[in-house]
């Protein structure tokens, strides 16, 4: 499973480059390993510090059909437990808080107690339509926030319930990764959109046009952001603090959420292609020369 591959990141055209030092530089992605056991139409995934494991989501159908699961990997991306947690519809993205875990799904938000690896609550987004619960981000004071991609919105965990944080059909259109920073919300959907938390004000983060139509998102402390890409553009670019981007990956298989461990500079992803079932979780480090 275990094996090294060594890759020029890609300067492929459709992106936007200027003359400053960090793009002069050179990057690698060296291809640490990767696993295709236990997933199925994997979603997300996130890593667990405190039992130095990866949790991933995974399920066959965008329904409500209790066959969803998380999958447990080792740090190296050996399976340790291909249902570790089972009851769940259609799981997407993830965030820890604690000892517990909180997940995405359809018109829920489910918390699992980590050390049994139960579900333990689930609150529910009541309503006529669909709402497509996402991402999930958790505050630095520990508020719990949720993406609604068919409701354009952020929701947030509050008194047991999931309450209307702030809708924008523009700036949040297909909301979907999301990340918490001191001051502000990070929300990527259709374009990269910054809500502050006071006063709840949206706006966007400007960049190139043909970057766009966002699934995972992680935020690089002081330079920039990493985003990945699902909706047929199968891509993951590196975006500056400036909107500078450029593109990392660029595949065949669908690129969906994804973790950054900035201690060690890599980066895993859910990755896989709903044609020919074919899935797998790969890690990379990112190289700066």
């Amino acid at each position: 499973m275990k094996y090294v591959w060594w890759l020029g990141i890609l300067l492929l055209s459709g992106c936007e480059f200027k003359n400053t030092e960090s793009f002069r530089e050179q990057y690698e992605l060296e291809k640490l390993w990767s696993t295709s056991e236990g997933l199925i139409g994997c979603e997300s995934v996130v890593f667990d510090h405190t039992t130095n494991s990866f949790y991933v989501s995974n399920s066959s159908a965008y329904d409500f059909t209790g066959k969803g699961y998380l999958s447990k990997y080792s740090a190296d991306g050996d399976l340790i437990d291909s249902a570790w947690v089972t009851g769940l519809n259609r799981p997407t993205g993830m965030a820890i808080l604690d000892d517990r875990l909180f997940i995405g799904d359809i018109n829920r938000l489910v918390e699992v107690n980590i050390p049994a690896g139960e579900i333990i609550n689930e609150y529910q987004l009541n309503g006529d339509d669909v709402p497509g619960l996402n991402d999930v981000a958790i505050s630095h004071v520990g508020e719990v926030y949720v993406t609604a991609s068919n409701h354009h919105a952020v929701y947030k965990l509050e008194e047991n319930k999931l309450k209307l944080w702030v809708r924008d059909t523009m700036k949040l259109k297909w909301a979907n990764g999301i990340v918490a920073a001191k001051k502000h919300l990070l929300v990527a959907g259709n374009s990269l959109a910054k809500i502050y938390d006071e006063t709840r004000r949206t706006d966007l983060v400007q960049m190139s046009k043909d970057v766009n139509d966002f699934d995972g998102l992680q935020v690089l402390s002081g330079d920039g952001y990493l985003v990945s890409s699902a909706g047929g553009k199968n891509c993951i670019w590196y975006v500056s603090e400036s909107g500078i981007s450029k593109t990392l990956i660029r595949s065949e298989n669908y690129f969906a959420d994804f973790e950054f461990l900035s201690n060690t500079n890599k980066l895993v992803v859910a990755t896989g292609n709903n044609a020919t079932n074919t899935y797998e979780l790969v890690c990379y480090r990112i190289i700066k020369n």
